[in-house]
């Protein structure tokens, strides 16, 4: 596999920690500006070591910008920056959508919520001609969750993983650190 000539927008998928951030940005080109989008903020020692050591895979003249629930509004800005995007990550930027909803959120609340943000991500992907890849977690292998919030998340991640795979034009399924295209 050459990471870099894989067709675009590419969906790289796997479960928390199968290396689908650091294939990602093997999938862009160093010698060429890009922006990366982080979603999410560090919230403890750890996460900040991981962010850290995340930043010091890639290249130092590509942009980081960061949003918490404005994805579709942070890859506009970036597509105008730079032709290569990676977005670490879908299934983050779902969460904090979920979690803005609060802890009482019904299902369908949260569909009328996420569902068409999602859809507007996907459209914005589709219309861009730049270089696009987004990494998100495959977060339903495990049995339901109890409580609905996570029952909402759950969902709506595969959701949006759905949507954007198929919109996508490769799909790397990470397992073990290894890629399956």
């Amino acid at each position: 596999m050459t990471p870099t000539r894989l067709a675009s927008p590419v969906l790289v998928l796997g479960p928390a920690h199968s290396g689908k951030s650091e294939a990602a940005i093997q999938m862009l080109a160093p010698d060429r500006p890009a922006a990366v989008i982080g979603v999410g903020h560090a919230t403890n020692a750890w996460l900040e070591r991981r962010h850290a050591a995340l930043r010091g895979l890639r290249p130092p003249g590509w942009e980081l910008l960061e949003t918490q629930t404005d994805l579709t509004g942070a890859l506009q800005d970036a597509l105008g920056r730079a032709d290569q995007v990676l977005v670490d990550s879908v299934s983050q930027w779902v969460g904090a959508l979920v979690q803005e909803l609060g802890a009482m959120a019904e299902p369908h609340a949260a569909d009328d919520a996420v569902l068409p943000r999602i859809d507007e991500l996907v459209g914005l992907i589709k219309r861009s001609g730049a270089r696009i890849i987004l990494a998100s977690t495959e977060a339903g292998a495990a049995p339901p969750p109890a409580r609905v919030l996570d029952w909402c998340y759950r969902r709506l991640v595969g959701v949006a993983n759905q949507r954007l795979a198929a919109a996508a034009a490769t799909v790397v399924l990470m397992t073990a650190g290894l890629p399956q295209i």
